[in-house]
Parts: structure tokens; C-alpha cells; sequence
């Protein structure tokens, strides 16, 4: 457990995973006033929470004077998984902003499972692939709101949806809701980051290897441009959840989605529907 409150962190990112967590937290670290870890996602309060607070101040050693930290970490909206998160954010840095990026669910689900297999962890068949409980749990985002709201104020938390983030009025909400400056940013633009369509498989073991707390320190050590370069020597041809080798274009449709989880389907429709209206403004 945490032996020190993390106070001097300033806003996190806590999901959803494939929402655009990526494309955000770079554009907030680029502003002048951000002061952003070189390993963008330390998963802290969810898998590396054993480790030193020491660690995790680490990460932002480079602060300038006046300088807000952040960092984005898609598992902290993973309630299902880890639902001690929301209560060690607010016990170890009760004045943490929050910013969770909500996303079409079933686009989320195809994109987790284009994820899944550049790391080589999805399951050949597609039914099964698709029935994985994980997918819908980071689809949930009425859970993650409820979840959340149980430890913080509503008015710590902005919701935004990637659809919406490429309008430079809502990065401006972004920047507003953490006390920033637009200025130095215009004209306001979200990079797009993190994007898969053109990538290869990674192995399964590098992949598993990265998401665990060893992962997470090496990535603080190395540079991203780095890590990205020490990666293609592993790459490989990506497979359709059929076993066919296939374009990394390959994607599961919406209509397989529905086919073979339609609960799943209606359900997180729903709440997607729910958390747009009650904190999305204008819907």
C-alpha cells in the first residue's frame, strides 16, 4: 500500500481504455504548464500500487515550479477489475481533477479487440473472443461514473467523448477544467496518437511483460520514440479471430458484435446513452 499521499499530482485520465487517452494526454503534455511522465501510464493506483509512493513521485521529478502533473492510466476506469481505485486516488491526492474519455461503446470494443491482437492475446475464435467479459466491463462507463462518484465531487470530473475532442471548444473545456491556459495552444488540435491500424503484432509475453509494474519502469526509463523502434524487431503479422493470417486492418463489425453478445450490446448502448446526457452538456 501507499506510504505517502500523492500531493503533488494535478489531474489524472483515467479511461476508457481506447477512448483516446493517449491523443489527450498528449496534448495536455505539451502545454507549458503540464508537467507529464515520460511513461504515460503507470497504472499507480491499480497494478503498481505496492510499490513506493517514492516511485511514483519519481515519475514527475522534472517539475518545473508552477507546473500541474498528470498522467493517464486507462485501468483506473476499470472498476470491475480494481475497485479499490477511486478511494486510493481521493485518499492519496484528494485534489485531483479527473478527466474520463468516454467513446461509441461498440467502437471501444472493436478497437480493444484490434488491442488485443497487436499484443497476440486474442482468442482465435470469435465467438469467444467477443463474449470475453473484459470488453463490456471497459464499455461500462455508467459503472466508472458511479464508481467514482462515490469519492469525488461531480465537479472533479469532466466527461468528454473522443467524437466530440476534435471540436477546439471541448479541448478548451479540457484545459478549463484544469485551471489551464488555451493560449499557448492555438489553434487547438488533438495529435492522434496510439493508432493501430497500421501496426503489427507484438508477442504475447512482451505485451504481458509491459502492462506489469517492471513494464512500467522501464518505460519510465526509456523514451517512448525509443521504446517504439526497440519493438519492431518482434513484430508479425496480425491473424483474424477466425486463425487466418490477415491486414492489420482486420476488424470485427458491429453486426458480429451484436450477433453474439446482444445483451452486452444493448446494455452498454445504454449506459453510454445515460452518462451522455447526465454529463455531457446539450445532450
Amino acid at each position: 500500500m501507499s506510504t505517502a499521499p500523492s500531493n503533488h499530482l494535478g489531474f489524472v485520465i483515467i479511461g476508457a481504455m481506447k477512448c483516446g487517452t493517449t491523443s489527450l494526454f498528449d496534448f495536455l503534455a505539451a502545454h507549458p504548464d503540464v508537467c507529464a511522465p515520460q511513461n504515460k501510464e503507470p497504472h499507480y493506483f491499480t497494478r503498481g500500487y505496492k510499490m513506493p509512493a517514492a516511485y511514483y513521485r519519481r515519475l514527475f521529478r522534472h517539475r518545473e515550479e508552477g507546473q500541474l502533473c498528470g498522467e493517464a492510466s486507462p485501468t483506473y476506469s476499470w472498476v470491475q477489475r480494481f475497485p479499490e481505485t477511486a478511494a486510493r486516488i481521493a485518499t492519496d491526492a484528494p485534489d485531483v481533477r479527473l478527466i474520463f474519455l468516454i467513446r461509441d461503446p461498440l467502437e471501444r470494443v472493436q478497437s480493444q479487440l484490434r488491442h488485443r491482437q497487436l499484443v497476440g492475446n486474442l482468442n482465435p475464435h470469435l465467438e469467444t473472443a467477443i463474449r470475453q467479459p473484459e470488453l463490456w466491463e471497459r464499455s461500462s462507463y455508467q459503472a466508472t461514473m458511479n464508481a467514482y462518484l462515490e469519492h469525488f465531487d461531480r465537479n472533479r470530473i469532466h466527461v468528454a467523448d473522443l467524437a466530440d475532442l476534435t471540436n477546439p471548444d471541448q479541448l478548451a473545456d479540457v484545459l478549463a477544467h484544469l485551471g489551464l491556459a488555451a493560449g499557448p495552444l492555438e489553434p487547438l488540435a488533438l495529435p492522434e496518437s496510439n493508432a493501430s491500424a497500421d501496426r503489427q503484432a507484438i508477442p504475447g509475453p512482451i505485451g504481458r511483460i509491459a502492462s506489469t509494474p517492471v513494464g512500467s519502469i522501464v518505460r519510465d526509463l526509456i523514451p517512448r520514440s525509443l521504446v517504439s523502434r526497440l519493438k519492431r524487431p518482434f513484430e508479425r503479422p496480425t491473424a483474424t479471430p477466425t486463425g487466418d493470417t490477415a491486414a492489420p486492418s482486420a476488424a470485427v463489425t458491429k453486426d458480429e458484435l451484436r450477433r453474439y453478445a446482444p445483451d452486452e450490446c444493448a446494455r452498454v448502448e445504454a449506459e453510454y446513452a445515460a452518462v451522455r446526457r447526465d454529463f455531457l452538456a446539450g445532450d
